[in-house]
């Protein structure tokens, strides 16, 4: 399984949590909900700054390789040491250019635990 290869130009990390629920109003008007699933799954967004043409020719590689399928990701957080199976949230990557010489990009990504 491949690993996310760009782990150390985070910027900013937002990370939700979900547990999906069925909900549905009776006709006396009570909401019942409970959970579709037992476990509570992650989302992350990531801010990558500062890359280097190089690292986004690696990114570009790894999301037309991995787009589909599940890869590992270290997680953003650089005081924990789990790692998550997921999978891209997002269907395109949208690459900033933020500075001339030497050319450096931005990018957010947006993964979903599997």
């Amino acid at each position: 399984m491949a690993t996310w290869p760009i782990d150390d130009k985070y910027v900013s990390i937002k990370e939700n949590v979900i547990k999906p629920a069925n909900r549905q109003t009776s006709s006396a008007g009570y909401t019942m909900s409970f959970s579709k699933g037992s476990l509570n799954k992650k989302i992350f967004t990531v801010k990558l700054s500062y890359l280097s043409k190089d690292e986004k020719d690696t990114l570009k590689t790894f999301f037309d390789d991995n787009q589909g399928s599940s890869f590992t990701l270290n997680d953003p957080d650089p005081y924990s040491t789990d790692t998550y199976e997921v999978v891209f949230d997002q269907d395109e990557l949208s690459f900033e250019y933020i500075r001339v010489f030497p050319a450096e990009y931005s990018l957010d990504v947006k993964f979903r635990e599997v």
